[in-house]
């Protein structure tokens, strides 16, 4: 333990000063653990993982070196004092938040974490300076350039486990609008993978939407979301009241049919759609 044993055996390019516990090294291979409290490390090629554990927030919580942050509302809709870091340090930093339960115990209301002034929650294109957490689960990343950080972008937020029913996301296939004049039709249709939606009239007031062949193996496994929008083609729009309504006639695989109409009889005109994957909640139940 003298300051000359921790010299003894030491190499070119390597200083051991034991007394005052520094190290300072060109190069070094070290087999075993290596236990540290802080550290600054740059260019760092890691075989493995790393990952740290939740940690329930308390009024003195410190984030410096915790990502995974567990903040927990009580049945008086309490949640301890808790505030993100807002320094350029965190530009990139990843931190996921979950209030939703902690150590056998539901949460109850609504926690919230606060931005300071100027900078904000980036979430859903809005910029917020409030980021309200009711039993969810959130992924954020840290945003900034050079020495200014703007704020913390919401990259996930979802529901966790609970005693309530929340529901799950549609998963949209396509969205569009038809428009019908006479005995032709237009369609302008966006879909989830690019691919086409094609129209045609077939008869007054009946209008065939033709799907990808690969979308769906079933006429059961999807759903069409339908509005009709405006009057019946040739009516008076500014004395009419026929406005049009739209009625899923016929579905089929790869293709639906519309209805048209006012009244008893089948009308021309537009509608707009919206179809839904059916087959994306078969793990519900």
């Amino acid at each position: 333990g003298t300051y000359a044993e921790a010299l003894a055996g030491t190499k070119d390019g390597m200083t051991v000063i034991y007394h005052n516990g520094k190290l300072k090294s060109k190069d070094a291979e070290i087999t075993g653990e290596i236990h540290a409290t802080s550290g600054t490390f740059k260019n760092v090629l890691i075989e493995g993982s790393t990952r740290n554990k939740f940690t329930l927030v308390s009024g003195s919580f410190d984030t410096q070196f915790n990502d995974h942050v567990a903040m927990y509302s009580s049945s008086s809709g309490w949640a301890s004092a808790f505030s993100l870091p807002w320094d350029s340090s965190q530009n990139g930093r990843r931190i996921i938040v979950a209030n939703f339960f902690w150590n056998g115990a539901v949460s109850y209301g609504e926690a919230s974490i606060n931005a300071p002034s100027g900078k904000y929650f980036f979430i859903d294109g809005i910029r917020k300076s409030t980021l309200k957490l009711n039993r969810q689960v959130v992924e954020l990343v840290g945003f900034g350039t050079g020495n200014t950080f703007y704020g913390w972008i919401v990259l996930n937020m979802i529901d966790a486990y609970c005693d309530r029913a929340y529901g799950s996301n549609f998963k949209i296939m396509a969205t569009g609008t038809v428009t019908g004049t006479g005995k032709t039709a237009t369609i302008n249709a966006k879909t989830y993978d690019g691919q086409k939606l094609s129209v045609s009239w077939v008869s007054d007031g009946r209008y065939k939407v033709t799907l990808p062949s690969s979308w769906f193996a079933l006429k059961e496994d999807y759903m069409v979301w339908l509005q009709g929008t405006g009057w019946v083609d040739g009516a008076n729009t500014s004395k009419s009241t026929a406005w049009i309504k739209a009625t899923l006639i016929n579905q089929q695989t790869n293709y639906f049919e519309v209805g048209l109409s006012d009244d008893d009889s089948a009308n021309n005109g537009s509608f707009m759609f919206m179809i839904t994957n059916l087959d994306e909640y078969n793990n519900w139940g």
